[in-house]
């Protein structure tokens, strides 16, 4: 399966606590299966899917965990997996706890995360992202719903707000010395790209590995940014303008996932 493909139907959302990713886990589910007409503003938060949702009594969420999961458990879920939905063409299996899953629960689930019926989606919630198998890694797109720090769109004029947001963003890495020019040259390239007006962004990357390595970061955390955006109805830091809104009306969250995937994996 594609790369750029698999994060459309696997999501693990990685919470500070279980009850923050299960909170996040249903507003995906709710933007899975919101009927609204405008895919742009997706959960619309009115139709009987979103209230459903909202009301937890949506016939096609589907809910696992809560507890212990046995294999056995796994093996119910995959066979309501493959039933029709009951009111729409889609239906959203969201496993609670899925880092206490035991491993031979996990690996039960690797051959339906990886080919799910079609219309069907999975949200996997946890608090401990060691405790999940790699391989169940390898078939989720990891959300972190609960990350401040990463990249969003300044006020204009905030050229060092940006760069420090992005340094924050970067801790993980082993050298926190950053060039500040090409940070800001990437990210006004990326604010070009999912606004539609450069297309074909990566062909002005630069030429230089270590350059280029900080122009693919920073379109991957634009691209989490907008999908946090899209699935917390508009949860964005403070600093965050008009023409992040604007970028974030012309991308689904769906879309949005699958252009982390790719700079991520670039």
């Amino acid at each position: 399966m594609a790369n750029e493909l698999k994060n459309a139907h696997a999501f693990l959302i990685l919470g500070r606590s279980l009850a923050r990713a299960d909170e996040y886990a249903y507003k995906l589910a709710s933007e899975m299966l919101c009927t609204d007409e405008d895919e742009k503003i997706r959960p619309c938060g009115f139709c009987p899917s979103c209230i459903m949702a909202k009301n937890k009594t949506h016939p096609d969420i589907n809910v696992f965990g809560r507890g212990k999961t046995s294999v056995d458990d796994v093996r119910e879920m995959i066979r309501e997996a493959y039933l029709a939905p009951n009111v729409g063409d889609k239906k959203v299996f969201i496993l609670e706890g899925a880092d206490k899953f035991n491993e031979h629960a996990q690996n039960a689930m690797l051959k339906i995360l990886e080919e799910p019926p079609k219309g069907v989606y999975f949200v996997l919630t946890a608090a401990n992202k060691n405790a999940i198998l790699p391989t169940v890694l390898s078939r989720t797109f990891t959300v972190y719903p609960d990350e401040k720090e990463i990249i969003t769109p300044a006020a204009d004029g905030e050229d060092g707000e940006i760069i420090r947001q992005y340094t924050e963003a970067y801790s993980d890495a082993e050298n926190e010395e950053f060039p500040t020019e090409t940070v800001l040259a990437a990210y006004k390239l990326a604010l070009d790209f999912f606004d539609g007006k450069q297309k074909e962004a990566i062909l002005y990357f630069p030429k230089k590995r270590e350059e280029a390595a900080v122009y693919f970061r920073v379109f991957m955390l634009f691209s989490r940014n907008v999908f946090v955006y899209k699935i917390t109805n508009g949860e964005i830091p403070k600093n965050a303008n008009l023409d992040f809104k604007k970028i974030c009306t012309k991308i689904s969250a769906r879309k949005a996932a699958k252009y982390y995937e790719i700079f991520e994996n670039a």
